[in-house]
């Protein structure tokens, strides 16, 4: 079995190896960054939020969120 020269320092310097794991962490960073916003934040936290938010306003305002008369262009 012939082992190579090179040894982990060697490999780790490399510009062409640097250059290649900037561009593979850029790009699957980037991609787990945008589904983790896209995906998790605004599909799943930030509409409970609003909803929270929302009825704790009513809540304060002594508002009710079925009543007509209160809510007559406003939808649940």
């Amino acid at each position: 079995m012939i082992f190579a020269t090179e040894t982990w320092y060697d490999i780790a310097l490399d510009p062409n190896h640097i250059i290649a794991e900037l561009i593979f962490t850029v790009v699957f960073d980037g991609i787990v960054v945008w589904l983790l916003w896209g995906i998790v934040f605004k599909r799943m936290i930030l509409p409970k939020l609003r909803r929270q938010i929302h009825e704790e306003i009513d809540e304060e305002h002594g508002i009710d969120p079925h009543d007509p008369l209160d809510h007559s262009d406003h939808e649940h």
